[in-house]
């Protein structure tokens, strides 16, 4: 076939055309989608987990317990684990001690690390809720979420919310990942990542940005006593 019968033959140009054409509107969709795509938050799994900031209303060390002057502290807990529990039944005196100290800022950081635990994330994003609404006595919300743990259906927040009812806690919106800000799951992902990704489990406690033994909980409050 002759050079200039190549470029004739419908048979032969015709993919070239073809090929051609989808390459200018592939090329067209990477100029317009791509920049687009820039905005759009990438899956937590997808991403660093450090570089996801806290959405507005929230904080870094978490979410305060009372004064935010002094050195930073955060309990980090999940509430079904029988060992955070434990950690608040036996040292809640130390950390309302804590509280009550202008020379620590003691923060709550909920996460939700197991894998087959609906309610952690319930309890978790509705803390998160709460606070950043301006809600008061997040402690006291967090240990009746912890007290009706075992009585409330994970994924029914009906009944969630009319147990935390009769703990005495009062009418809360209880949040879930269908009804939640994206960026409150966002950020429930990526602090329950930085969880696995450090001390690796809970409870768990960080004073500043050093992860620490949960037991200093009382060293600190001994010290306190002592001023």
């Amino acid at each position: 076939m002759a050079a200039g019968k190549l470029w004739r033959d419908p048979l032969v140009y015709g993919p070239f055309i073809s090929s051609g054409i989808l390459a200018i509107i592939c090329l067209g969709l990477i100029i317009v989608v791509v920049p687009a795509m820039r905005d759009v938050p990438p899956p937590v799994e997808d991403i660093d987990y450090e570089a996801i900031g806290p959405p507005e209303g929230l904080e870094e060390a978490g979410i305060p317990l009372g004064d935010t002057s002094g050195e930073r502290i955060t309990v980090v807990t999940d509430v079904q684990c029988p060992h955070c529990s434990r950690l608040f039944e036996e040292r809640i005196d130390d950390i309302g001690a804590l509280i009550d100290s202008p020379d620590w800022a003691v923060h709550l950081e909920p996460v939700s690390i197991f894998e087959d635990s609906a309610y952690s994330e319930f309890a978790a994003l509705t803390l998160l809720h709460h606070h950043r609404s301006g809600g008061q006595d997040i402690l006291g919300l967090y240990l009746a979420f912890e007290a009706v743990s075992e009585l409330a259906g994970s994924e029914d927040r009906a009944e969630i919310e009319q147990l935390l009812d009769e703990q005495g806690y009062g009418h809360v919106d209880v949040i879930d990942p269908e009804n939640a800000d994206e960026r409150l799951t966002q950020w429930l992902e990526a602090t329950s990542a930085r969880v696995q990704d450090g001390p690796g489990a809970v409870p768990a406690l960080r004073v500043d940005d050093d992860y620490e033994d949960p037991s200093t909980l009382s060293d600190l409050a001994a010290l306190e006593s002592q001023r």
